[in-house]
């Protein structure tokens, strides 16, 4: 398909002679539908982009049980995503919360090998 033929898309009904026609509520239904023959002409495979507020209430999301709940110190319960992915013998862990800046300041460089001199001399450096 070449853009002009996207032209008719928006063609009124004539209701006088009842001719066929397509009639959008809104650009934005329009715009959505070009974009959906365009990708669909070029054989792209494309999706929605959704907003968390309609991710987390689409049905799918709901009844796939993809919204987990994590206790957070300053928000309170929070909603997470987990994974789409079930296994029959494990289960895959949600991390609880985002850490907080700096949270790991001390732990992370230790756990790399660093001691506690060069964590100091980091920080007096201002690397961390």
């Amino acid at each position: 398909m070449k853009p002009a033929d996207f032209a008719a898309l928006r063609r009124p009904v004539d209701e006088a002679s009842h001719a066929p026609g397509w009639v959008y509520s809104s650009p934005e239904v329009y715009r959505l539908e070009v974009e959906r023959l365009f990708m669909d002409a070029a054989d792209v495979p494309f999706g929605p982009v959704n907003t968390y507020g309609k991710f987390f209430g689409d049905p799918q999301v709901l009844h796939r049980e993809l919204v987990v709940h994590a206790e957070d110190p300053e928000l309170g319960r929070v909603p997470r995503i987990r994974t789409p992915i079930r296994m029959s013998r494990n289960s895959v862990v949600v991390c609880p919360v985002t850490p907080r800046l700096g949270e790991h300041t001390d732990v992370a460089p230790s756990a790399l090998g660093d001691s506690a001199t060069e964590v100091e001399m980091f920080r007096r450096e201002r690397i961390v």
